[in-house]
């Protein structure tokens, strides 16, 4: 077994950060779509096309929240699931490598998303986009990259 970059706790633990965060606010707003649970009001929402949270919320648990803590199993346990391997467009890597780079780019996607259609309303949007950005840098860096490098048969 390789040993794991130190860099790769990071990643990890960033991961995990935006997981349980995101399924804690996602939560919220599917279990409350009016925002009250976190004191956030519909009107940022007039302009957008959503009438209320209840949409912003199932995405944000479920891609941002549920996966990001799967993506932190993937890469910590390594599995070996072959469903998982058809998913994988890096043939030379593990999918959990993958997974990390796509999560990376969706945060950043659900912040301009977020900043176009209620515009910019907290610092909280711009530590997410910063997060985004983190979790993108660091699947990007060459140890860890190396370590979730895989042997393609020939």
């Amino acid at each position: 077994m390789k040993k794991k970059p130190f860099i790769l706790y990071a990643l990890l633990g960033l991961l995990l950060f935006q997981g349980i965060g995101a399924m804690g606010g996602g939560g919220a707003l599917m279990i409350r779509p009016d925002g009250s649970i976190l004191h956030m009001p519909l009107s940022p929402l007039a302009e957008s096309v959503f009438p209320n949270y209840l949409i912003p919320g199932l995405i944000l648990f479920f891609i941002l929240g549920v996966f990001p803590v799967f993506t932190f199993y993937l890469l910590l346990r390594q599995p070996q699931w072959h469903f998982l391997g058809a998913l994988n467009i890096y043939s030379d890597r593990y999918v959990g490598w993958m997974f990390s780079l796509f999560i990376g780019i969706s945060l950043i996607i659900w912040m301009y998303v977020e900043l176009v259609e209620i515009g910019y309303g907290s610092i909280v949007q711009t530590i997410y986009f910063v997060l985004g950005l983190l979790i993108l840098i660091l699947t990007l860096t060459p140890g860890v990259m190396k370590y979730y490098e895989r042997k393609i048969s020939s």
